[in-house]
């Protein structure tokens, strides 16, 4: 149907129900890649499950790091693959029930940072490796803190936004300054306050980028009820969070998933999606308005993540529900290229628990690390390589 007899349709249709239509971008169902996931971890335990909160980044000269939570012991878990092809894996932190809610963020010198929930003693943790060892801060404190956790590194600081559900709930914005930065005598490495009151839920997704000289945070704002859509942003050199609402409450609980990327225009571009219906938007980020009527990009994804190209490639990975069968859960890739979307199926032989994260290298290669629901392992797709050793380089400890 062209543009202009779509047009005539949907006015008709409006005039009969009295409703708008919704526009759509057409995606064209592809053939699967044939890049064959590769193993990472199973658990020990037939009862366990590895891979939960699995996150996922690209280092210097496309080095991979990958951190997870080994839900069945209780473990967080970390893996390096550099040049070489091999990839290491060891235990960060085994001192209670760690890992959940769990963020990475690589730095310039290729450090790896995390923050995660301890379900032990309610603790948000912060891990690095400094000397070879893991070094370990407490950030905040609270039942469940850090759902919907996010972290960045950004010129020697680090940024993180989660939720808490303090008073009914709260958006935090977490600082690390350098040490030399520090006030005289404090003895907080991070500074954390509320940022905007937004109640938690532990399937709703944040993200958080840099544009020029602005951190730039999507969250949902629930209020138990409904919700709506935020852009939050935060000058870099020093000042307060400013917040708009980018998309209105309407029913749907909109923004329950969120994710932001730059095109190669340095465009920001966002998806998101309803908890409802797993309706998925997505668009450019209006400078200053809200943004309405935003096109619609597939249905029944139950989470999603967006990542972009230096060749102007995009990705979006999903979780695709099953009507039939709620359990049979396919992880889907959406790729723009030339401006047309291909969807296509990432592993053909078992659905996925519902965790996965996605990054995408500079010629647009995707990589996607994901928790199987057959095996209860995690796995990865990666269409950077052919093959990957995997390396346990310690014992877990339980």
């Amino acid at each position: 149907m062209t543009s202009k007899l779509r047009t005539i349709a949907c006015g008709l249709i409006a005039l009969i129900a009295g409703a708008g239509c919704e526009r759509t971008i057409y995606v064209e169902r592809v053939a699967p890649s044939g890049v064959a996931p590769i193993a990472i971890e199973r658990p020990a335990d037939p009862d366990g499950a590895v891979g939960w909160w699995p996150a996922l980044r690209l280092g210097k000269g496309n080095t991979l790091h990958l951190a997870y939570c080994d839900a069945g012991r209780g473990l967080v878990r970390y893996g390096h693959r550099d040049q070489s092809g091999a990839l290491e894996l060891e235990t960060v932190d085994s001192r209670g029930a760690v890992g959940k809610y769990l963020a990475l963020a690589v730095d310039d010198s290729d450090t790896p940072h995390l923050l995660y929930h301890n379900q032990s003693t309610r603790f948000l943790i912060y891990a690095t490796r400094e000397a070879g060892k893991w070094q370990y801060e407490q950030v905040a404190w609270g039942p469940e803190i850090g759902m919907g956790s996010r972290l960045l590194a950004v010129r020697g600081r680090l940024y993180a936004i989660f939720y808490d559900q303090d008073d009914g709930g709260h958006l935090r914005l977490a600082i690390r300054a350098p040490r030399a930065e520090r006030p005289v005598g404090s003895a907080d490495a991070w500074q954390v306050r509320p940022v905007d009151r937004a109640g938690g839920q532990a399937e709703l997704t944040t993200d958080l980028v840099v544009a020029g000289d602005w951190l730039m945070a999507s969250y949902a704002h629930w209020n138990f009820v409904d919700s709506e859509l935020r852009i939050g942003a935060l000058p870099l050199a020093g000042g307060d969070w400013q917040r708009r609402t980018l998309v209105a409450p309407r029913g749907d609980q909109v923004g329950w998933q969120s994710s932001l990327a730059f095109d190669d225009k340095d465009q920001l571009l966002i998806a998101f999606s309803t908890r409802q219906s797993g309706r998925v938007y997505f668009a450019p980020v209006p400078a200053e308005e809200m943004l309405e009527n935003a096109p619609r990009l597939v249905r029944d994804l139950r989470r999603i993540r967006l990542a972009a190209a230096r060749n102007g490639d995009l990705l979006l990975a999903g979780a695709l529900s099953d009507d039939a069968d709620a359990d049979r859960t396919s992880l889907v890739l959406l790729r723009r290229r030339d401006g047309r979307w291909q969807r296509s199926s990432v592993d053909e032989r078992q659905p996925v628990a519902g965790f996965f994260d996605l990054a995408m290298a500079a010629n647009g290669a995707a990589l996607v690390l994901y928790s199987a629901a057959v095996d209860r392992g995690l796995w990865l797709y990666d269409e950077t390589r052919t093959s990957t050793r995997v390396v346990d380089i310690n014992a877990t400890p339980r």
